[in-house]
């Protein structure tokens, strides 16, 4: 008993840390939210998770598709790529991440059916940022053709940040707006159309511990909202299932299971509109 409580006084945040960070809403897996902190403390240097496929009335199928990320000796997420099936063909989607030591500038690099997406976010002061989108059009035996270009300026004022998109003609196009607490959580983003009069509003509920519970979509500001994301906890806070509600129909439902040491082994997917279960196991670590 001594022990613990001289472990909680020294080590409080390595204590209740977990592997999925749940500050924001992502859809794991093509959207990683690692904990740095776990990752760092845990010394993970990458893991894998492959793909078993069920469909209602048919076999289990067994395949050698992959979920892979890799990460620095800062616990941060370096190399991602997911290798699929599409049109009966094998593809491979890439996602880089370069931190430079002044944190100035964060390289994305993001590839997938010979086309990649490359962002350079250059920080101009500590509240304002400008992100640079260009898509390059890539071959194994030509160079890189720049195709486009978008920016985006980042604005952030007391408790908001604001976000005006361009595309690669110069013009705006998109205003992006979010609103936070005084605690840094995020409560609700607002999307404003540039061009129609279109407009998402996006709310995101925290339970008492400070962890995402609900995030709500709406058009326009509909009574109903479109889309609903829940998410549930155990016990000790850690994030065990993700239900996604489309027009209020349960299309979604993500279960996570750890092992006994807090790393992720596997994932559930349900889609009940297409009655297939997708199941990543992720058994192959490595370790600095």
């Amino acid at each position: 008993m001594k022990f613990l409580f001289a472990a909680l006084f020294i080590f409080p945040s390595i204590i209740w840390t977990q592997m999925i960070d749940n500050q924001n809403l992502h859809r794991f897996p093509t959207e990683p939210m690692f904990d740095q902190e776990f990752v760092k403390w845990k010394k993970i240097k990458s893991l894998k998770g492959t793909y078993t496929f069920i469909r209602l009335g048919k076999l289990v199928n067994n395949t050698d598709y992959a979920q892979y990320y890799e990460f620095d000796t800062l616990g941060r997420l370096t190399v991602q790529y997911e290798t699929r099936q599409d049109d009966g063909t094998r593809d491979t989607s890439w996602r880089l991440n370069s931190y430079l030591k002044s944190n100035e500038i964060d390289i994305q690099l993001n590839c997938a059916n010979n086309l990649c997406l490359v962002k350079a976010l250059k920080r101009d002061s500590a509240i304002n940022a400008t992100e640079i989108n260009t898509t390059l059009n890539y071959t194994l035996l030509d160079s890189t053709i720049a195709l486009s270009s978008e920016k985006v300026i980042h604005e952030r004022l007391d408790r908001q940040q604001r976000d005006l998109y361009y595309n690669d003609n110069g013009l705006p196009f998109q205003m992006v707006e979010e609103y936070f607490s005084e605690f840094g959580k995020r409560q609700y983003r607002i999307t404003r159309s540039l061009i129609t009069s279109d407009v998402i509003f996006e709310n995101f509920k925290y339970n008492a511990d400070g962890y995402l519970q609900q995030f709500t979509m709406s058009n326009n500001q509909d009574s109903i909202p479109s889309r609903v994301i829940d998410y549930e906890y155990d016990e000790f806070r850690i994030l065990k299932v993700v239900k996604e509600f489309k027009n209020q129909k349960n299309i979604f439902e993500t279960e996570f299971f750890y092992s006994d040491d807090g790393l992720l082994q596997s994932l559930i997917i349900q889609d009940f509109v297409n009655d297939l279960i997708t199941i990543i196991r992720f058994n192959v670590y490595s370790y600095y």
